[in-house]
């Protein structure tokens, strides 16, 4: 996702946050008889809206906020799900006399087998995404509760040592998550 369709999303979410959050407290104002909420609703001409159907834009308007709605609708929904991976990334260690380039996605299957050979872990699922510009290895290891944290840590830095004397220098960025399994209950005490 890049740095301007973020802002447009948090806007978004804001605008409707706070319109959402305007119109709740109106309304339990309205039914506790505020004075200021019973101003807010004098500012509507009740009568205006109750005759709007009735007059010749009604239908044009109601026609151009569903044509704009279905475009802005959809640009959004385009815009916040294309696809964000990537596959073969060009080395910085390229020279003109040649390119070197390597499958990412190669390397983070190898990176999650070596990981899955870890004592305690059950699962390592990789992706690999451009986020905000940056070329990014996403790791999720899933792991039992009772395995050794420190022992993934160790997988994990020894795993990320490898993969940088593999790539050599090089802007892709790695992520490690670590998930750990919920404590088995004993419903014996």
């Amino acid at each position: 996702m890049s740095h301007g369709l973020a802002f447009i999303d948090r806007l978004l979410v804001l605008v409707a946050g706070l319109a959402l959050t305007f119109l709740g407290v109106w309304s339990i104002g309205l039914f506790f008889d505020v004075p200021e909420a019973q101003r807010v609703s004098e500012y509507a001409d009740q009568e205006m809206w109750a005759n709007a159907p009735d007059l010749d834009w009604y239908d044009w308007a109601l026609v151009g906020v569903l044509v704009s709605g279905i475009i802005i609708g959809l640009w959004l929904i385009v815009a916040n799900i294309r696809r964000r991976s990537v596959s073969v990334v060009n080395s910085a260690a390229s020279t003109e006399m040649g390119d070197i380039s390597f499958n990412l996605g190669t390397l983070a299957d190898a990176v999650a087998d070596s990981l899955e050979d870890t004592h305690g872990v059950s699962k390592v699922r990789k992706r690999v995404v451009i986020d905000r510009g940056l070329t990014t290895m996403e790791f999720t290891v899933d792991a039992a509760s009772d395995c050794s944290v420190p022992g993934i840590h160790t997988a994990i830095e020894q795993a990320e040592r490898d993969l940088r004397d593999a790539i050599g220098p090089s802007d892709a960025a790695t992520s490690y998550r670590i998930h750990i399994g919920r404590v088995p209950q004993n419903h014996e005490l």
